[in-house]
């Protein structure tokens, strides 16, 4: 007997220290807000680890509110600090291949902080994530309470509810309980004390024990309604279709996503169609570029990739610019991009258009500030008359365009003026005599000589063999030849023989030419008569070149003397100040037959008979683009020149 009562005390003693090491649960509410370490940017991260988290310790296991977190196992637990990890998780990266990963929590008891790091197999991980939490301890539990949470419905009310009673067992107090919380009656009627208001949704009934499939299968059986209403409101209070589809809904929403993407589609078409218009308009300037980039650099793109581009662009564009045709033209942009060298050729000629129509604009300003003194002038004559008020409204509007710095406005203008003042100055003869010495970007307007016939005027002009060098802004001189009924032009990158049009204008023969390489949009019309040429460039209306040319010496080359007099003299020394792009000042000085900038050398080429005028080799600019480049050191006027090509282009100096 003894016995007996010694071994039901130890076993009562181990149960009793058994319900006290369970213990407390600890239930920590952590917010993350520091996720600058992670090496992942923040939104990441916290797709990841949101930065709101509940964890519950229990045991040795810890729960997360986290749907990737369950069950993870304590590793250490003191007075200092909890660790814990979830480990051999899986996912499915962007390829569908499977990987696992780790989430490892150290929590600080002493200053509730948390830190958290996410390690994966095959990626960098997140790391150090930072934040704190609240503590909140709950009493202490046995092990049937930790297990009801897991309970399910049928088993709770089986053994809190008996024969429509209450279970009146305290072994059962804390299923009913929990029952209770969960809202279940399980089958007892309350009594009107006892009565509290339920969810519905959450009360108990004996079809939400039933499988999702099993009410699926009485919803759609041949019952009469009536029997299966329970079954109706079951599947409705889960969210089931069953199959059930709702005709008029149906057909409401496919109407409203078919709009949706007839729209999206016409969208998409117009875009296309904006697309392929803004790259047919750019594709003519990209077009010459590119054929006169390959005359000048031949071996920098592949003339048999470039000339296949060009040919598939040619066909697909032969009906009309299309889908197909806007691929292509993208293929040949993208190839001849991926060229440093030819998107600085591109880049210097959008440089030099833009400093020409800057120099057009300043051009016009200045005759149209001229023009409204003539304005003034005429008002101020013919007061109260009907053509001064013609003439205020010119000045008003002369006001307003030279404001705006706009070409097209400027030119349109210019010429309505010039109408105005021949027909109220009458002096507009002399005027366009003067305007056409300084203008050569407007093309003459040039008279067919009609005593001759055109083949008459050809066969005679194309027996004489001629020369004349021209001085052309983009090369250092073209010397152009007429010889055996042909006209070649010596460029710097190779001869060039030009197709003649059948045109004559003139007593002094001028001929139409067409390049045969870059096709119409480049033209001359030339005259070794009159020793002049005028071009057009990228077929641009408004852009015409008038050069001026000589006749050669017997000896002269293409490349023209920089200076037309060269003559040695004293040997000077001189220097001055100069301050260049950056605000940097730079002593720039001649001693001997070399130009000093500071701690660069530029040996001098050519000096001007004054001796303060050199031309000067820019030796690292030289090396850089793999061409001879020159300067202009003029201490005349105190400038220094980067490239005497560029004439508007200086630093000033003192």
């Amino acid at each position: 007997m003894k016995n007996f009562v010694l071994i039901f005390l130890t076993l009562f003693s181990f149960l009793s220290f058994s319900n006290l090491a369970y213990g407390s649960d600890i239930k920590l509410e952590c917010e993350f807000t520091d996720y600058s370490r992670s090496s992942y940017k923040e939104r990441i991260s916290k797709s990841w680890l949101p930065s709101i988290q509940n964890f519950t310790v229990k045991g040795n296991y810890v729960d997360a509110s986290y749907y990737r977190l369950s069950n993870g196992r304590i590793e250490v637990n003191n007075d200092k600090r909890i660790s814990w990890s979830y480990k051999n998780l899986k996912f499915n990266n962007k390829n569908g291949q499977k990987r696992t990963l780790k989430y490892k929590f150290i929590y600080f008891k002493t200053n509730n902080k948390i830190v958290a790091d996410i390690i994966f197999t095959g990626y960098r991980n997140h790391t150090d994530i930072m934040g704190t939490c609240s503590e909140n301890i709950s009493k202490v539990s046995t092990p049937l309470e930790h297990d009801l949470s897991d309970m399910n419905e049928i088993s709770l009310c089986v053994l809190a509810a008996d024969k429509g009673k209450w279970s009146s067992s305290n072994l059962h107090s804390n299923h009913i309980k929990e029952a209770k919380r969960r809202g279940l009656t399980c089958g007892v009627k309350e009594t009107t004390q006892d009565k509290t208001k339920v969810n519905k949704k959450n009360s108990f009934s004996p079809y939400s024990l039933l499988p999702d499939k099993r009410i699926c299968d009485e919803v759609t059986s041949d019952a009469k309604p009536e029997d299966k209403y329970s079954y109706v409101i079951e599947a409705k209070e889960r969210g089931l279709t069953c199959g059930v589809v709702n005709t008029e809904k149906e057909n409401r929403l496919k109407l409203e996503q078919e709009k949706i993407n007839k729209k999206a589609k016409v969208e998409e078409k117009n875009i296309k169609k904006s697309e392929i218009r803004i790259s047919e308009k750019e594709s003519k300037d990209l077009l010459f570029n590119i054929k006169s980039y390959a005359v000048i650099n031949k071996d920098d793109l592949d003339p048999l990739k470039l000339g296949l581009l060009f040919m598939n662009l040619k066909k697909s564009s032969s009906d009309g610019w299309n889908e197909e045709t806007l691929n292509n033209y993208n293929l040949l942009k993208t190839f001849v991009y991926s060229s440093q060298k030819f998107q600085s050729f591109v880049e210097k000629i959008k440089t030099d258009k833009l400093n020409k129509k800057n120099a057009e604009i300043k051009r016009l300003t200045k005759i149209l500030q001229k023009d409204l003194d003539s304005l003034k002038t005429f008002i101020s004559v013919n007061l109260g008359s009907d053509k001064s008020l013609e003439a205020l409204t010119l000045a008003d509007e002369l006001n307003k365009v030279i404001k705006t710095k706009d070409y097209k406005l400027l030119y349109n203008l210019h010429n309505k003026l010039k109408v105005w003042k021949s027909d109220n100055l009458g002096s507009e003869k002399s005027v366009n005599k003067v305007d056409n010495k300084k203008n050569k970007n407007i093309k003459p307007k040039l008279k067919i000589n009609k005593n001759l016939s055109n083949k008459e005027i050809i066969r005679n002009a194309l027996n004489k063999n001629e020369k004349m060098f021209c001085m052309h802004p983009r090369t250092d001189g073209i010397l152009w030849i007429k010889e055996n009924g042909k006209i070649t032009a010596d460029l710097p990158a190779g001869a060039r023989t030009y197709i003649i049009k059948d045109k004559v204008i003139e007593e002094n023969v001028w001929f139409d030419l067409e390049d045969p390489i870059m096709g119409i949009e480049v033209q001359y019309s030339i005259s070794f008569g009159a020793k002049k040429v005028i071009s057009n460039y990228q077929n641009h209306k408004d852009f015409w070149e008038r050069i001026d040319c000589k006749t050669p010496n017997s000896n002269e080359s293409q490349k023209k003397s920089d200076f037309d007099q060269f003559n040695e003299i004293e040997d000077l020394e001189i220097s001055m100040t100069c301050i260049d792009d950056n605000g940097k000042k730079i002593i720039v000085g001649k001693k001997a037959d070399i130009i000093y900038e500071d701690k660069d050398k530029a040996p001098i080429l050519e000096t001007d008979k004054s001796g303060k005028r050199f031309i000067v080799k820019r030796v690292y600019a030289s090396k850089l683009i793999g061409r001879d480049v020159k300067g202009l050191i003029d201490f005349k006027k105190k400038r220094n020149y980067g490239n005497i090509k560029d004439k508007s282009v200086f630093d000033r100096c003192y």
